[in-house]
């Protein structure tokens, strides 16, 4: 939690006033906050936390100047928070940017953020974790999906940006210490840090149909005789599959049409390999989101779909604040850590009476 606080300070410094960090340098910011994380965990490991204090400043200043932000209007008294950036107190700096830490509330649902970086109209938020690829991104906005936490805010984060005005539909997460070692080579490409997702116009269907990245990704995956047709094929696909994409690869119409576009002859070995693209295709389509290694797109319908499910919520949450708490297992309560204080009448052991998998 420290190393990512201090994280969003340094980038906030380095958007408002630039060539305050070039003139420090990021050794002498660095040791300014030394004492708040450096050797937290153990004083041997203070001169490995330096470094990767170094290492995720660095990256910061790379990512940051590839937004482009160019000279902004400082127009916040940083100094009026409660919280106020460490760096800018001890540096003696006062005014910062509205673009930095944008506070923002929603009118017609219930949500608020706290935008990290909002410039010309694309949201960055930086991300000092473990990097996630499109498939744990997507997993994590899926409503269905059994995890261990939920991760909704890139859904909510457009939703909001959308709200506020100028939005250009696109929510990047920077992952400041993916490829750790390979980032501090002078040519690395800062920008394979980031994972965007993206808002489309549409349903699933056309947000497939219009996906430059599915059709890539697919084709670098297709076998020698689809990778010529791969995106006539893939259009022929999604412009003629019905009902759920789990069902596409054995569809034999699909198959017909496809094997068409290929030329390839209609038998049993061909028919096999047409199933094994169809495959591919529906591989990038999760929970009505179109899913790649850096990329999710989301339809508008799914977005309306969610802040229609996060009104109910949040009402049915309103309504329980006052009234009983009804329990609702989320799994067998022979696995729950809480059974003994649930309201559900039969989570009880089975020698009280009671059944566990009620």
């Amino acid at each position: 939690t420290e190393f990512g606080n201090l994280i969003h300070e340094f980038a906030q410094l380095y958007i408002c006033h630039p060539e305050v960090v070039r003139e420090k340098g990021v050794d002498q910011l660095a040791g300014m906050i030394s004492d708040r994380y450096s050797g937290l965990s153990s004083p041997l490991m203070e001169g490995l936390d330096m470094d990767k204090i170094k290492c995720a400043m660095r990256n910061v200043m790379r990512y940051i100047d590839r937004c482009s932000p160019g000279d902004l209007k400082l127009d916040i008294d940083e100094s009026s928070k409660d919280h106020p950036n460490r760096f800018f107190t001890q540096l003696g700096l006062r005014m910062g940017s509205h673009v930095c830490e944008n506070e923002v509330t929603s009118t017609r649902h219930p949500m608020h953020g706290t935008l990290d970086l909002y410039l010309d109209g694309i949201i960055s938020d930086y991300k000092t974790g473990k990097a996630l690829n499109g498939k744990d991104i997507a997993k994590g906005m899926d409503f269905e999906e059994k995890k261990a936490f939920s991760a909704f805010q890139p859904l909510m984060y457009l939703a909001l940006a959308d709200e506020k005005g100028g939005s250009k539909d696109e929510f990047r997460l920077f992952y400041v210490m993916d490829k750790d070692v390979e980032s501090q080579e002078e040519h690395f490409d800062i920008m394979r840090n980031v994972r965007r997702v993206r808002l489309c116009d549409g349903d699933i269907m056309d947000t497939a149909l219009n996906s430059i990245d599915l059709k890539r990704l697919v084709e670098s995956k297709a076998a020698k005789d689809w990778k010529p047709v791969a995106v006539e094929a893939i259009d022929t696909v999604l412009k003629n599959a019905a009902g759920p994409p789990e069902n596409w690869p054995e569809d034999y119409g699909l198959q017909t049409m496809i094997l068409e576009v290929a030329g390839l002859k209609d038998n049993k070995t061909n028919r096999k390999s047409a199933s094994s693209f169809i495959k591919k295709i529906t591989g990038c389509l999760k929970s009505d989101m179109v899913v790649t290694d850096a990329l999710v797109e989301i339809p508008r319908a799914k977005m309306d779909h969610f802040l229609a499910r996060l009104d109910e919520m949040h009402a049915k949450a309103m309504r329980e604040a006052i009234t009983s708490f009804p329990a609702e297992p989320l799994d067998s309560c022979k696995n729950c850590g809480m059974r003994m204080a649930c309201t559900l009448e039969n989570a009880k052991p089975a020698s009280e009476g009671g059944d566990y998998d009620e």
